[in-house]
């Protein structure tokens, strides 16, 4: 089940000007990302252990219930699945060349797309996040893996792949679906045994 929130934190260590900025400004900067429902976030404006401005924004409703200071994350998890993806084919289980047609046989020109494309965002598939071409997030609400595959492959692909360039967030969701069929565990499995243990992550580390 996918909840897609995209949330932003900004940790920004100044030098002793920090205390002249216009908190003003700031401010306005935010308030126009809440009322055009832009995003949402937190930002921390730090020297050393003073703070000179600190502040929550964004929609209504988007904190965790009972956990003000965690957040759904979004394409923070690219890089991730890049790395999961990336010791896949440094043990020689994959190659950046392998088409995704032996994962995904119904998802439209698989057979000509590459992990490779995938992780370029050169596949040629369009968004998942917005459904029915339309500018509508309708991630809103915990949906199944079969509803996104169904509107993959309903989006279908808007080039051939390697032919051009765009931002696709159904592209790193089939590359985490493929680390899933790789590893024979679920995409949080695979990130705490493969990234977070080894590194000696804990749950605070990876909010900050």
């Amino acid at each position: 089940m996918y909840k897609l929130i995209v949330a932003i934190v900004f940790f920004i260590p100044l030098s002793a000007v920090a205390q002249h900025f216009d908190v003003n400004k700031l401010d306005t900067y935010f308030d126009t990302i809440v009322s055009t429902n832009k995003g949402l976030g937190e930002i921390s404006i730090a020297v050393k252990d003073s703070v000179y401005y600190y502040r929550k924004f964004g929609t209504s409703g988007a904190y965790i219930e009972k956990e003000p200071n965690i957040y759904q994350i979004g394409s923070v998890t690219k890089v991730l699945t890049s790395i999961l993806v990336l010791q896949l084919i440094e043990e020689q289980q994959i190659s950046l060349e392998d088409k995704i047609e032996k994962y995904f046989p119904k998802i439209p020109n698989a057979s000509n797309i590459s992990i490779d494309n995938l992780l370029s965002h050169t596949s040629g598939l369009n968004d998942f996040v917005v459904k029915n071409d339309t500018s509508f997030y309708w991630l809103r609400e915990p949906v199944s893996d079969n509803e996104i595959m169904q509107e993959i492959q309903r989006q279908g692909t808007l080039f051939e792949s390697g032919e051009d360039v765009l931002y696709s967030n159904s592209g790193y969701y089939l590359l985490a679906k493929i680390v899933e069929q790789e590893r024979k565990m679920s995409y949080k499995e695979a990130l705490s045994d493969y990234i977070t243990e080894p590194l000696g992550l804990d749950k605070q580390d990876l909010l900050m």
